[in-house]
């Protein structure tokens, strides 16, 4: 099962990603608070959730993978910083195969992702990627 904390790990490894968000990615979509219930000033920023976890069960017999619903929002002062941070974010995720922190992936694809947009509430630029990973699971064996 994958958790926000595990695709959180893997996306700080990308140095790329890291030069412009440094450790400011958040799990559960909670995007940390300053003072007034504005938003940190921490920015860009990423937050990640967990959308839905699949079980790799079915009525016939274990399937060979357990897919997971993945979404990770931007959060930047300016269009041009969430647009480059969609890139790197999307460059790393979209289409991956191989191991993510403890977890084997059989592919990474990216689900219809609205573009970036100006949230007047908070007067940030908001972008939203929204992946469906395959995670592959260990063959069962018998006790």
């Amino acid at each position: 099962m994958i958790a926000d904390p595990q695709v959180i790990e893997w996306l700080e490894r990308d140095p790329d990603l890291f030069y412009l968000v440094g450790n400011r990615l958040y799990p559960y979509g909670r995007l940390p608070q300053a003072t007034a219930g504005q938003p940190s000033n921490q920015l860009p920023a990423l937050t990640v959730r967990t959308i839905s976890n699949e079980g790799h069960y079915t009525t016939n017999a274990p399937k060979a993978y357990q897919t997971a619903r993945v979404q990770i929002d931007i959060w930047a002062e300016t269009g041009n910083e969430a647009l480059a941070v969609y890139g790197i974010v999307n460059h790393a995720m979209d289409g991956f195969r191989g191991s993510m922190t403890a977890m084997d992936v059989g592919g990474i694809f990216r689900n219809a992702s609205p573009p970036v947009e100006f949230d007047p509430s908070l007067r940030l630029f908001h972008a939203i990627l929204d992946y469906t990973l395959h995670i592959l699971c260990a063959e069962e064996r018998p006790t």
